[in-house]
């Protein structure tokens, strides 16, 4: 059997790394946008709200979109969401990206 080690980093950003032997995976949430002026909308309401939240530029995995995304904690998703209701904000949705790295001193 082979026993999982999950932590959450306190930065925003750093997502949740698994642990697996050498192997670690980490996982960042990403919101993409048809266009700069949507994601700059949502940034205000996330503002307004203290809603910890970075924007980034859009990974290449996910699209070649307006070029900035929003990337956010999982726990705030739900308020994120509402957020985007109530704010009439458009977005191209909801994405994560898993990254796996291997450790080369292990």
């Amino acid at each position: 059997m082979v026993a999982y080690s999950a932590s959450t980093s306190l930065a925003i950003g750093r997502g949740v790394s698994y642990r697996l032997g050498d192997k670690m995976e980490t996982i960042r949430h990403y919101i993409l946008f048809p266009s700069h002026t949507e994601g700059v909308k949502l940034e205000n309401a996330l503002k307004k709200e203290k809603i910890k939240h970075t924007i980034v530029p859009t990974p290449r995995e996910l699209s070649a979109s307006c070029g900035i995304s929003i990337m956010y904690n999982k726990e705030d998703e739900e308020k994120i969401k509402n957020l985007v209701d109530s704010n009439n904000v458009k977005t191209s949705g909801f994405h994560c990206v898993k990254k796996k790295m291997v450790n080369p001193y292990l």
